[in-house]
């Protein structure tokens, strides 16, 4: 018999998990706490280099980046994340970038942002987002977690936002 306790726990591939990406620690710290409250685990980095290092150990299922940049180095980073996430058997990957305005939507959806969310970020918005994004993947995330009351009561606001208004989450087009 092996004792288990000295056993370290290999991360399940299926695990959900977060990659961060804010050049500042108080937004850092911000998402995670986000990312926390609705009962997921994550990394945080300064950089995009320094995410993609930390996501080699646990790939992530969605990278969030705080104010990111479009063009072809951010989209060549994005493919990396999205093969490193199916290489572990994920379903597939998905990048959110929250951002000042919507001015350059157009463009980090060309560099291969799928999402979008507005600063401040909205928790409940936040929270839907990521619910959703989980969801469709197969993750069943807790409904007990802080953050799945708030998710709830965006979503009926999205759904109640009459048409032409905007909603909860946004997707680059």
């Amino acid at each position: 018999l092996k004792p288990l306790e000295h056993e370290a726990a290999a991360p399940d591939a299926r695990q959900a998990h977060v990659a961060i990406v804010a050049d500042r620690a108080v937004e850092r710290q911000d998402l995670a706490h986000m990312t926390e409250a609705l009962g997921l685990q994550s990394t945080e980095a300064r950089t995009m280099r320094e995410a993609l290092e930390l996501n080699r150990e646990i790939p992530a299922l969605l990278l969030v980046v705080h104010s990111p940049m479009d063009g072809p180095a951010e989209a060549d980073a994005l493919e990396r994340f999205k093969n490193q996430a199916l290489e572990a058997g994920l379903p597939f990957f998905k990048a959110l970038a929250i951002t000042a305005d919507d001015s350059r939507w157009d463009a980090l959806a060309e560099s291969g942002y799928t999402h979008a969310l507005l600063e401040p970020v909205e928790r409940a918005a936040f929270a839907l987002t990521v619910r959703e994004l989980f969801e469709e993947a197969g993750f069943a995330l807790p409904d007990n977690a802080p953050g799945a009351a708030a998710g709830a009561a965006a979503g009926a606001a999205a759904e109640a936002a009459p048409e032409g208004e905007s909603s909860a989450t946004e997707t680059p087009e």
